[in-house]
């Protein structure tokens, strides 16, 4: 597997821990839509399946790229602050 197909595979568990995290931050429940998942376990699925180098499910998922630069930057940003 190559550094770039590993930097994607983590982008995707940023991202589903972003919005995870924004989610239960907001008082939400795991069974709640997340406005980006049928609810929080599907984030939580996601995580597993991109962090799985034998599965390549996640090879055929929509590039994180492909998002708006306000969303990659908050993304980024929410996730890289220290969480108490």
């Amino acid at each position: 597997m190559s550094n770039e197909q590993i930097k994607r595979r983590l982008l995707f568990i940023i991202d589903d821990a972003s919005r995870l995290l924004q989610h239960l931050d907001s008082g939400k429940d795991m069974s709640e839509f997340t406005g980006f998942a049928d609810d929080g376990y599907t984030h939580l699925s996601n995580i597993q399946i991109a962090s799985n180098l034998e599965d390549n499910e996640s090879d055929a998922w929509k590039n994180v790229y492909s998002m708006d630069a306000e969303t990659f930057e908050f993304i980024t940003l929410k996730f890289s602050k220290k969480r108490i």
